[in-house]
């Protein structure tokens, strides 16, 4: 007869890993900038980066349906500075894919509907940013928090 050794409850401890090492994956990647950073959204249009430089802000289509953002406003608070951008009438982002809207103080070619290159504004940056796109009804779909972290990152496990 064969018998295996496998230690008891390996598969509960194996997942705690698992799930261990994706948060701090995690939390490494968003804190690599030294924000924190916490995002929702509901419509199938997400914020998937503010650049903590405040070069760029990047918005991905996460449907496989083309989502038309004509005059939708995509509006970045950074402390007491505010900046508002209103998407062109026609613009479009097809499924799957992502637009950016750059400051206009970066050397980026404005070339619709992947790089939008602002006319004389920029992305401001400060300790606490929040970014949200909301669509022709004023109504909320996409929503960035990124605030200055001076924390480290410790994990702790128990394997009680």
């Amino acid at each position: 007869s064969t018998s295996r050794s496998t230690p008891a409850g390996r598969g509960t401890k194996r997942r705690r890993v698992d799930i261990a090492e994706a948060v701090e994956e995690y939390s490494q990647k968003s804190s690599s900038s030294g924000y924190a950073r916490s995002a929702s959204s509901k419509g199938g249009i997400d914020i998937v980066e503010v650049d903590s430089e405040g070069k760029f802000i990047k918005l991905e289509n996460t449907t496989s349906k083309d989502i038309s953002l004509g005059s939708w406003v995509l509006e970045h608070k950074a402390g007491d500075q505010e900046t508002t951008f209103k998407f062109h009438r026609s613009l479009v982002i097809k499924a799957g894919k992502q637009a950016t809207v750059w400051s206009s103080d970066t050397e980026t070619t404005h070339n619709p509907p992947t790089d939008l290159v602002m006319k004389g504004k920029r992305w401001f940056v400060a300790d606490e940013m929040t970014t949200t796109l909301q669509d022709t009804d004023e109504v909320e779909v996409a929503t960035c928090t990124m605030s200055k972290s001076s924390l480290r990152s410790v994990s702790s496990y128990s394997s009680s």
